[in-house]
């Protein structure tokens, strides 16, 4: 964890044991090293995808509540390539990024998390409706359910906070991003069963 006395936002990230997971977390904390930006990761054990990926709202929501400013979630397979100055002066309870493809709901990859109580009600209704929705539901689903239904301001960030690297071409859609995610689950593990459960 690095932790300084910076007023901006923290960037919280999860990851599985034991897999090549962990590889991807130390780029990501390389690249947030490099640009001077805090960060704090949580680890778990491996397991089924999906049941994986269930946690992350209750993980988020338990280092939001020790922590004492806004939180940034990241995915882990995620590269910080520049400064993200949205980032920084955010006054609104909670920031997302619009998916590019349909459905065109909010990404779970990326969410920013405010000091108020709006953020931390709305937080607390992502992690309880993913503990207890049906077992085909991933956070993605659950969090834009939440957000559909919780008082809290929010603000769209532009696509760039999260281009997705192809995994055929390697190209990044959109170009010049602040932030990239390799959407490791396709690439890393694509057709093999692991630990992590079957990915197509």
């Amino acid at each position: 964890m690095k932790d300084s006395t910076s007023k901006g936002p923290i960037f919280f990230a999860f990851h599985t044991r034991d897999d090549p997971y962990e590889e991807m977390a130390q780029q990501l904390v390389d690249s947030l090293n490099k640009l001077g930006l805090d960060w704090h990761l949580a680890t778990g054990k491996p397991g089924v995808w999906l049941d994986v990926v269930r946690t992350k709202p209750q993980k988020l929501l338990d280092f939001y509540s020790k922590a004492n400013r806004a939180v940034v979630f990241i995915d882990v397979d995620s590269v910080v390539n520049r400064w993200p100055e949205e980032l920084m002066c955010i006054e609104e309870d909670v920031a997302v990024v619009r998916s590019l493809q349909k459905p065109y709901g909010f990404q779970a990859g990326l969410t920013f998390w405010n000091r108020t109580p709006a953020a931390r009600d709305a937080l607390q209704e992502w992690a309880d409706i993913t503990n207890t929705a049906p077992p085909e539901w991933n956070e993605t689903k659950t969090l834009n359910i939440a957000l559909e239904t919780c008082a809290a301001t929010i603000k769209e960030l532009p696509s760039e906070y999260l281009a997705i690297t192809h995994p055929r071409t390697g190209e990044d859609r959109p170009k010049n991003p602040v932030i990239t995610t390799e959407l490791a689950s396709r690439v890393v593990f694509k057709d093999k069963p692991t630990l992590m459960g079957e990915f197509r």
